[in-house]
């Protein structure tokens, strides 16, 4: 049996040919990255810039001195969370209702 030919070879769709399969190439997957959107990249992700809540000092500090466990509030401690109510947490003055479409300005002054 005789190899085919390069002529044959280009003739011959290929396995993976869209026509074959019967499926169509989206435009989305059908589309190649030009040059510029290469370079370009991605962005930047928003956390990379974020503060962190803590400096190194007061970490450093929280590390080398933690809170003891006698600075809980003695109404709570040995008390499961289940059964502590709200109402034991915050005073009425402590809580706030607003309506949900309330403005942030209105809702925190």
């Amino acid at each position: 049996m005789q190899a085919p030919s390069l002529e044959d070879l280009r003739s011959t769709p290929s396995r993976n040919s869209s026509v074959r399969s019967g499926h169509t190439p989206s435009p989305v997957q059908s589309h190649r990255q030009s040059f510029t959107e290469t370079l370009r990249g991605h962005p930047p992700s928003p956390r990379a810039n974020r503060q962190p809540s803590l400096s190194q000092a007061q970490l450093q500090e929280l590390l080398n001195n933690p809170p003891t466990a006698g600075s809980a509030d003695p109404n709570f401690s040995g008390r499961d969370w289940q059964t502590i109510g709200v109402g034991e947490l915050c005073t009425p003055a402590d809580v706030r209702w607003v309506e949900f479409d309330a403005g942030i300005e209105h809702a925190t002054n």
